[in-house]
């Protein structure tokens, strides 16, 4: 849910190791493995995945609505800066609400090699998408814009043609004006008469 109360769809992935620290892993396994019996028999284990919704998913699903509390819905849509202020503050809370829910670092980076530092998991996350209704009245509003702004452009053309006759009428007078307008559009042609010479014209057929 966004600061302004649009509730978002969410897709990401989160990479991450386990500690395999001799102790941290041993502390892994009496208080979370075997309870939710986390291990592979015969390449399934439904005891895993449901140790991953409760210690993983949860907690970034927290963390994500948290985040999302502290941003508008257009922002996350639309501004890649606000996206990216999102998703360093859901890594924030996703460390935070991972290591409350297990009790201690059990999930590492997934560069972690059994020493040194644990490292935080690794968070890939889409952008929110907020509801269809949202998104297409959002597009309307957009086009809806770059109307206005092709208007003002129309609108400011016309002005200035007019101011330009308004001058035309001021130098030649108000026949001259039409009379030029219409030389410029190619409705009146005009026929270049050396001085003395004689002229014949011949009316267009009708």
């Amino acid at each position: 849910m966004s600061k302004d109360n649009v509730e978002t769809t969410v897709s990401g992935v989160a990479t991450f190791t386990l500690n395999t620290d001799c102790k941290t892993l041993q502390h892994f396994h009496e208080k979370i493995g075997l309870k939710f019996r986390a291990y592979y028999e015969d390449g399934e284990s439904a005891g895993w995945r449901r140790m991953l919704n409760t210690y993983m998913r949860l907690p970034l699903d927290r963390a994500m609505d948290a985040a999302s509390q502290e941003f508008e819905w257009r922002g996350l849509f639309n501004d890649p800066k606000v996206k990216q202020e999102w998703e360093a503050r859901v890594g924030v809370l996703a460390r935070q609400f991972i290591e409350e829910t297990a009790g201690a670092d059990y999930f590492c980076n997934q560069n972690y090699v059994g020493n040194g530092e644990c490292g935080d998991i690794s968070l890939t996350i889409q952008k929110p998408e907020p509801p269809e209704a949202l998104v297409s009245a959002l597009a309307s509003e957009q086009a809806a814009k770059a109307e206005n702004v092709a208007q003002a452009q129309r609108n400011a053309k016309v002005r200035t043609e007019i101011e330009s006759i308004k001058d035309l009428v001021k130098v030649l007078g108000p026949q001259g004006a039409v009379l030029w307008q219409a030389i410029q559009k190619g409705q009146v042609s005009v026929v270049p008469v050396p001085q003395g010479s004689n002229l014949n014209i011949t009316p267009p057929a009708r």
